[in-house]
């Protein structure tokens, strides 16, 4: 493990591609069977992940003004600039949306009236994780630079279970930040397992297990508090899920990380937060743009490959931009 320390790993580069990837097709309407169980998982994943790159040694003011550059210029830069545009051309209300970014939550009240009292504006949606991660990088740091670490863990949790399970989404998701905070904290402490675990029959008992869960559990969306059939119970699972679906995955990732798939999959993963910031209003706006030039029979597969294809130009468009001109302007990097 030490020796992997600062080098990209190109199999945990292709664990988040895969992870990106689903969260796109999630977003495209595509009537997939049993797509719950490609994704039930895929939120806490990047957040277990997280913990694997986690740099427990940094200060409270160096790692929060490191992830604050990391998370919130992107979140600020790419929500003003798809509020600016839908503005322009239609669908979107300025001071609304700009109060929806403030506030960083996909809508004012939880599943299943979720769909009531909409936030971030038009296109926006994804972002939402940005700020998740960032509240909860914050409590990550709180508890490890505890000195009663296991009290306070005790008593965040408690209080997880109490503001979860209520009926409104707190700014920033600061309702849910203890969960994202445990994933973060899991992945982390058992790092080591994740990256040299190779037993076959335990990943046939996971894939057994996390079968069950689903079917089990139900839905599960953590953006929306959504998250299974048995209240309280369903915190514990939807956990649970995160882990066991985040260990498949990157069982699969080391199994095969010599292969050309695994190889494209990391190039995807390396672009991973610029591809969640962008997909989803380059989404609606090829959609709205095919609709007003009267192409409005197109079938769902053809329009999801023009939508893949205008987000790849996109980001590689973005990738030559920061290349060139991030010398010049240090912010860029981060876009």
């Amino acid at each position: 493990m030490k020796e992997m320390a600062g080098k990209r790993i190109l199999w945990l580069d292709a664990l988040k591609g895969i992870g990106i990837i689903l969260v796109i097709i999630s977003h495209s309407g595509l009537n997939i069977p049993y797509l719950n169980y490609l994704t039930a998982g895929y939120i806490q994943l990047f957040f277990v992940v997280a913990g694997f790159t986690y740099k427990p040694n940094l200060s409270i003011v160096t790692s929060l003004r490191k992830k604050a550059s990391r998370l919130m210029i992107p979140y600020f830069f790419y929500g003003l600039c798809t509020l600016l545009l839908f503005c322009m051309i239609g669908g979107a209300n300025l001071k609304n949306g700009l109060e929806g970014l403030l506030y960083g939550c996909h809508s004012l009240q939880a599943f299943p009236n979720n769909g009531d009292d909409l936030l971030l504006p038009k296109g926006t949606s994804p972002l939402w994780f940005l700020p998740a991660m960032f509240t909860a990088y914050i409590l990550v740091c709180v508890v490890e630079k505890s000195e009663n670490n296991k009290v306070i863990s005790i008593v965040i949790i408690l209080l997880q279970v109490g503001l979860a399970l209520q009926s409104y989404l707190f700014p920033w998701s600061l309702d849910i930040s203890v969960f994202f905070t445990l994933c973060i904290l899991f992945g982390a402490l058992c790092k080591n397992f994740f990256f040299t675990n190779k037993s076959l029959a335990l990943f046939m008992v996971a894939l057994f297990g996390y079968v069950l869960l689903i079917k089990t559990n139900g839905n599960v969306n953590p953006s929306i508090r959504e998250f299974g059939n048995f209240g309280c119970l369903s915190l514990l699972l939807c956990f649970l899920i995160g882990i066991v679906y985040t260990f498949l995955l990157s069982f699969i990732c080391r199994a095969f990380e010599a292969s050309v798939i695994v190889k494209y999959l990391g190039i995807i993963g390396k672009q991973s937060l610029r591809l969640m910031c962008i997909h989803y209003p380059i989404m609606i706006f090829v959609s709205d743009l095919l609709w007003h030039l009267h192409v409005k029979h197109i079938e769902g597969s053809v329009l999801f490959g023009i939508q893949i294809v205008t987000i790849a130009v996109c980001a590689l468009l973005i990738q030559q931009l920061v290349v060139k001109c991030s010398s010049r302007f240090s912010l860029l990097k981060y876009l």
